[in-house]
């Protein structure tokens, strides 16, 4: 499957590229990609490397990877795989995700 290209840029280490302004936000989509198998990476990793709350940090990386303000370059098939790590874990915390 192709990826999705929503923003001209080379893809990164992990196969995507995040068009952000923001380090810390692409830093965030990153760690998601890396872990995603895994359901995302465990609560004290995600806080100890990003300083949030787990239910914080998946309703941020929800909204980088669904607005269309954020550009990505990744494959469709991982890009599902985030938003539905993302929503997993906030159901599981009885958080939401809230869209930009």
């Amino acid at each position: 499957m192709s990826p999705t290209r929503i923003a001209g840029r080379a893809r990164g280490r992990y196969g995507f590229a995040v068009v952000s302004a923001d380090r810390f936000d692409q830093d965030m989509v990153e760690f998601v990609i890396r872990w995603r198998r895994y359901g995302g990476g465990c609560a004290a990793d995600i806080f100890e490397e990003f300083g949030l709350p787990e239910a914080e940090f998946f309703r941020r990386v929800f909204v980088l990877v669904t607005a269309p303000s954020v550009g990505l370059v990744i494959d469709r098939v991982v890009l599902d795989q985030i938003r539905h790590t993302c929503l997993t874990r906030l159901r599981g915390l009885g958080a939401t995700a809230r869209r930009a």
